[in-house]
């Protein structure tokens, strides 16, 4: 029996594949992150889950693509109690984010399918911004383009804003920053998704877990690139000059990574925003409210037009029609 989870446009069209990774873990950590996966089943569907046993000798089947060398792993968590039932909002990863950003004194790598969040916009603009701080290296790889209207409306024009203000704040303080996306191929865990993350954070006498943890990112870079060899690779460990050999790579035809054209060219999204030039009107890192506003004012002209915008582009994830993610499964 095998299965896949297809989310599908309004229009029935499959969304295209992105680029994706888990990781898994074995002992505490496991038991605290199912600890945490019931609770969180119990808020939406009101009863408990049946887990498997652990296995006795605490092993899995799984042989890991890209192992880490860690024995410590934090788990951080968004979850807004007007939405999950509980007394208690976590901002934890948010929070985890603006951290590591702040630590930051070489180079920031972030991978992800948009890049629409406020905080993280204004902690990178912080750190560009202290002049007693080192230069960074800074890759952003993020989706070509949104998915349909309701995408662009709710995260596109917002994401168009923040990186064009990133590559202002770049030049002004002298920073190297490169916006890519592969051929190949948001804010939800800030504000609207109930997220949970692990990190891993190599201390200064770590080197076995700082070359793993650079490795995980080498692979991710040669991937996207193509530059899967020994002499590419090892270019691509290297941080100093980083923006910079990725940009000639995108500026060539041998590879697969391509600047981002930080524009949509859908003649919805450009006739909206004449009139929204800010987008829909909700901030992902105000997410709490918009869920009480929804849920109060589920006929309110917002709403609506929220429910006859969805008729022509793609679901809103949380307040889009969950049915247009379905299950399919053959065996």
């Amino acid at each position: 029996m095998s299965a896949a989870w297809i989310c599908a446009n309004a229009d029935g069209s499959p969304y295209r594949s992105f680029h994706d990774l888990q990781s898994y873990h074995v002992g505490p950590v496991a038991r605290e992150l199912a600890g945490l996966f019931k609770a969180r089943w119990k808020i939406a569907n009101g009863e408990d889950p049946e887990l498997p046993a652990e296995p006795a000798d605490g092993r899995t089947e799984l042989t890991p693509t890209l192992p880490l060398a860690a024995q410590r792993v934090a788990i951080s968590r968004t979850q807004h109690c007007a939405v999950c039932g509980g007394d208690q909002t976590f901002r934890e990863i948010r929070q985890l984010f603006l951290d590591a950003i702040d630590a930051a004194e070489h180079l920031i790598y972030i991978e992800n399918q948009y890049f629409s969040s406020e905080a993280l916009y204004k902690g990178l603009l912080r750190r560009m911004a202290d002049k007693k701080r080192s230069p960074l290296e800074i890759v952003l790889i993020i989706a070509k383009d949104a998915e349909g209207l309701l995408e662009q409306l709710s995260i596109g024009i917002a994401q168009n804003r923040i990186v064009r203000g990133l590559q202002q704040a770049a030049r002004d303080n002298g920073h190297h920053l490169g916006i890519y996306y592969p051929a190949s191929v948001a804010a939800d865990g800030m504000g609207y998704d109930t997220e949970l993350n692990v990190s891993w954070e190599a201390k200064r006498d770590d080197r076995e877990l700082a070359r793993s943890i650079a490795d995980v990112r080498v692979d991710l870079l040669a991937e996207h690139s193509g530059q899967s060899d020994d002499q590419g690779r090892q270019a691509l460990l290297r941080i100093e000059g980083l923006v910079e050999r990725l940009s000639q790579l995108a500026n060539g035809k041998s590879s697969r990574l391509r600047h981002h054209p930080l524009e949509s060219i859908s003649e919805e999204y450009q006739w909206v925003t004449t009139v929204l030039p800010d987008g829909l009107p909700f901030d992902s890192e105000r997410s709490e409210e918009a869920y009480e506003k929804m849920a109060t004012t589920e006929d309110s002209f917002f709403s609506r037009g929220v429910t006859s915008l969805s008729r022509r582009g793609s679901c809103l994830r949380c307040f889009g029609d969950r049915r247009k993610c379905a299950g399919a499964a053959d065996g």
